[in-house]
């Protein structure tokens, strides 16, 4: 006896996630970028490259029919239109890193003890 195949519904009463990316490459990390004023050319500029193959995004009612071939867009309302964007891995997580040790620098200078003495109070920072 073959199994039935259910359907996977989109919810009508709850929210539902139109900014899902699918079928990721695992070598690289994904965004949807606002087509507005020159973010996607300085995404560009940051190694990003826009997604220019089959790819869905969100659930099948959030689809603009994009075709093989053209940018990858979805509609995020107010008649903006969004570009799905991608950056190797590598790249990506370097420039996570570089942030994390600017807020970990920024962090232990509030943490060290006052030089002069002429400060007062206390900074505690808890993960």
């Amino acid at each position: 006896m073959e199994a039935k195949r259910i359907p996977q519904r989109t919810s009508i009463s709850g929210t539902r996630n139109r900014l899902t990316v699918k079928n990721q490459d695992p070598a690289y990390f994904y965004r949807v970028v606002n087509d507005v004023d020159d973010r996607v050319e300085i995404f560009r500029e940051l190694g990003y490259e826009v997604v220019m193959k089959d790819i869905k995004v969100g659930d099948k009612n959030a689809v603009d029919g994009t075709k093989l071939g053209t940018p990858v867009s979805v509609p995020v309302g107010g008649g903006m239109k969004a570009i799905v964007m991608r950056c190797p891995r590598e790249i990506y997580d370097a420039r996570q890193k570089d942030k994390a040790d600017v807020i970990q620098t920024q962090e232990d200078a509030l943490k060290t003890p006052n030089l002069n003495n002429a400060d007062y109070g206390k900074v505690e920072i808890r993960r």
